[in-house]
This record gives structure tokens, sequence and C-alpha cells, in this order.
């Protein structure tokens, strides 16, 4: 019906006669204009029965993800052309009562659909098949932190790393910046309204610009802590068994941790609940490797995270307080690489020996050159892998894949201090 008007949707037979009027006018001249709505409103009921048609073929399986196989047959009906660009499906109500599924089915088997530009919603009108060329030509980067900032320099790497991987795909890359009056939220919907961004990057997040974001029609990916499908996470595990081979490779008996991240009490989401695995992975690994970690040896914020522009002050002072108690052990794992200076600082201010009094182990970001003059392991993340990870994420949503979250591993390497 869009293409016989004009770029149009006939909602009744008023409009129905009102377009063919439009139409009919300039093209089928000659026609009596009883002929020419009648030639119409034939071609109209023709449009409107095909696509019944198309929706009454799916049998929904009881075995299968009710979204699943509607989002499926909706996908491949749109690709292979049986459902023509312009044509306007049924309302979710009707497809739910035509399927046997819950509307809340039909609803999020639509909206991938919708993220990759096969469909379009339109106010007062309905669902639409879209018209437009699928292509992903930009990608948009969302960045909430100042990136001048001296903690900083991970996410300033990260971002650069997202935007050279873009280039050389060829994919534009926009950054988005936000700020208090949020015009970096409202810039983003705005350019993928009008689809001049078909995805959207998310180098850091927290829960309330994830709902933010999974309302745009544009697919997105984040680096998170969270359980979120469509994100790009550390792998713990990965990490702390190369943290903990470190100080076994270095002949250590007793091992203490400095870290940023924090243990909750009554943990609510599942970002909370991963921060406590850590936690708990990292006790039992320890007893296995035979490695004695007591509580007082780890050193970790309180009830509240670590203020941006604090975390040196607060490794300096975290090592200063464990190196002061009586009983003090042979080897100290340091997590992230943002502690590292201060952790240097306060070794240099004690007079402490490395190796000779204490053995370390260090996380670092591989592209974050950090000044480290004495010998230490390296437990490393590549930011490259990072980058290509959430670039991932948002060409396979645009393509209708299947979304794996992506954890990334760690390497562990010797570094002489030289």
């Amino acid at each position: 019906s869009k293409t016989l008007s004009g770029g149009h949707e006939a909602r009744n037979r008023t409009d129905r006669l009102r377009l063919a009027r439009h139409f009919f006018k300039n093209n089928l001249k000659g026609i009596d204009f009883c002929r020419r709505t009648h030639y119409y409103n034939y071609i109209f009921t023709i449009f409107t029965r095909k696509t019944k048609r198309m929706i009454e073929s799916l049998t929904i399986e009881k075995k299968k993800s009710a979204r699943q196989q509607i989002g499926e047959y909706l996908r491949d009906a749109i690709l292979t052309g049986e459902l023509k660009a312009g044509t306007k499906l049924p309302s979710t109500q009707a497809m739910a009562e035509q399927w046997g599924t819950q509307v809340a089915n039909v609803h999020a088997a639509l909206k991938p659909l919708v993220n990759e530009g096969l469909l379009r919603r339109e106010p007062k009108i309905g669902t639409i098949v879209n018209d437009r060329k699928r292509e992903l030509t930009a990608v948009g980067v969302f960045v909430c932190e100042d990136l001048r900032k001296t903690e900083s320099i991970f996410l300033r790497l990260l971002v650069d790393s997202i935007e050279n991987k873009l280039q050389e795909a060829g994919i534009e890359c926009v950054m988005l910046y936000e700020n208090k009056e949020k015009s970096g939220f409202k810039q983003a919907s705005e350019l993928a309204s009008k689809r001049l961004i078909q995805g959207v990057i998310l180098p850091q997040t927290d829960l309330y610009y994830y709902q933010k974001f999974k309302k745009l029609p544009v697919p997105f990916s984040c680096l998170s802590y969270a359980n979120f499908t469509n994100r790009v996470n550390f792998d713990d595990k990965s990490l702390l068994d190369n943290a903990l081979l470190g100080l076994k490779k270095q002949g250590c008996k007793k091992i203490g941790m400095l870290t940023a991240l924090r243990e909750y009490k009554k943990p609510k989401e599942s970002g909370e609940r991963k921060c406590n695995q850590f936690y708990s992975y990292l006790k039992r690994r320890a007893r296995e490797m035979d490695l004695e970690l007591r509580d007082k040896w780890i050193r970790k914020p309180g009830n509240k995270s670590i203020k941006t522009g604090e975390y040196c002050r607060f490794a300096y002072d975290a090592f200063k307080d464990l190196w002061q108690q009586e009983e003090k052990p042979d080897g100290l794992f340091v997590y992230a690489d943002t502690l590292t200076t201060g952790t240097l600082l306060s070794l240099l201010q004690m007079n402490v020996r490395v190796p000779e009094d204490l053995k370390l182990v260090f996380h670092r970001n591989k592209d974050n050159n950090i000044l480290c003059p004495v010998p230490c392991y390296y437990v490393e993340n590549d930011i490259d892998e990072i980058a290509c990870g959430l670039i991932k994420i948002v060409k396979d949503q645009f393509d209708g894949k299947e979304i794996i979250p992506i954890n990334i591993d760690y390497s562990l390497r010797y570094h002489s201090g030289d």
C-alpha cells in the first residue's frame, strides 16, 4: 500500500479512496474515478491478503523459543522478498492471536528486526517493512567519562582502538560525549532514529545507561561486569589463574592482594554478585595451589567504590597499611593497573626490596606503558581484542546473528624491571 500511495498508509476505506484519487489521478488518465478507485481497492486487498496468508503459514513449535521462531521467520520473509518494502504488518495483538503466543513474544521478536533496519515503527500506523538499503556505515561510541583524567588511560586507549578498528572496516566512528545535560545520549537517540548511525558501542556502562540504550532502534554493545547478553567482559578465572601462577613461579608461600574491586555484603545486581564470585574463586584457587591467603592480606575498598582521582592514594595507603603488619605476605597481586603507580611509590617509601622482601604480580593493559623499575610478572589483557569484540557484537546484531557474550582472556609475562 505504501508503494501505491506514494509513501502513505491507508488505515481505512476513506483513506484508501483519498489515496486512490491522489495516486491514480496522473497514472491512469482516461479511466473514470470509480474504476480507478475500484482498481486501487483491488490491489490493496491483494497486498493485505498476501501478507495475511504469509503470517498464517507460520506454525509455532512448543519445544522452541516462540520469539526466536517468529524473528527468524519474518527475517527470512523480508530478506527473500516475500514481504516487500512498504508492507504493513498486522498488529502485534493480531499476530499473537494468529500464532497462539503472547504479545510480549511478538514484541521481543520484532525489536531485533527494527535494530537491524529491516522494520521500522511509525506512530499511529504500525510496523512497516523498511525499504532502506541495509548497510553498516556509521557506529557511535558513547563516552560518559572525562578522558583527560589520569585514571582514564584505559578508556582512552580503548576508544582509540575502537576508532582505528572501525576505520579499518570502512565504518565511520561517531564520538558521542555525555555531559550534565545528557546531550550525548540525546545526540545518540536522534542519530539512531534517523539511521545516521546503525549501532552504538559503550566502552563503559552501568544499568542506567544500559536501560536507556536498550530502547534505541539500533544494536549496541558494551564493556560491562554485569550479566548482559551483548557485552564484552573480562575472564576473572583466567586473570586469577595467571596471577596465582606468577606468584607460584616466584616461590611464594604467603600471598596478598591489593585491588580496587569491592566485595558486597548484600549484592543486588549481577555485576555485584560477580564481584563476590571473584573473591570466592580467588580463595579457592589459592587453597588448591597451596598458597596461604589471609583476609587481612587483602586490601580492597570498603562500603564505597574508589572515587575518580583517588586510585593512586588508595594504593599508596593500602600497601603502607599492609606492610606495617607483623606478619606479612611474601607475594602480592595488584589489580587493576590504575593502582600500580601508588603501590610502587609506597614500596619505595617503605624501603621494600623487590624481589628479596616481596614478589610482585601486576595487572596491565597491554598497550599501557607503565614505568615499573622492579622485576615482576604482568598479567596482561589486549585492548585491541576488547575493541574487536565490541565491534563484532554490534555487527552480529545488525546481521541478525545469535549474540554470544565475549570473555577476554589474560596472558602471563615476565618483566625484568629494566
